[in-house]
């Protein structure tokens, strides 16, 4: 069995060990964004650790797995556990710190905001390069 070390956007200076599930067991890699049972609610974790142990009796399941590869890289998650500790915050506080907001809160697309099809404009026709232009031209 394998167990899960994850790290939530909470004010608490510990991480929380959720089982695997075997499905997903061959998926799952540190860095990985998660949906993890917390309390009454379901919170987005971070995988910060992989072990074949757990001290914890009846661990809760990792409910599902949010990106299909680590959203976060060994080399950010050092980076996270050094802000955690200088800044003293939690260290899913500084993961949730250093990723874009977009993709908090377990989204997993981004929409554009520019809205080309609504704007009208002239597409340039004819266009004369300059003679340092023409110079970099004939270089390529």
């Amino acid at each position: 069995m394998k167990y899960a070390s994850i790290a939530i956007k909470l004010p608490l200076d510990k991480q929380f060990t959720y089982r695997v599930p075997k499905l997903m067991e061959d998926k799952i890699t540190l860095g990985m964004r998660v949906w993890v049972p917390f309390g009454p609610r379901k919170v987005v974790g971070y995988v910060v650790d992989l072990t074949d142990k757990s001290e914890i009796e009846n661990t809760k399941p990792i409910e599902s797995i949010i990106d299909a590869y680590p959203m976060i890289s060994e080399e950010l998650l050092k980076l996270t556990r050094w802000m955690a500790d200088y800044y003293i915050c939690s260290w899913g506080e500084a993961i949730d710190a250093s990723i874009p907001g977009v993709l908090k809160k377990g989204k997993t697309s981004v929409k554009t905001r520019c809205k080309h099809d609504e704007e009208p404009y002239e597409k340039s026709v004819n266009l004369v390069p300059n003679q340092e232009q023409k110079v970099a031209i004939d270089i390529i």
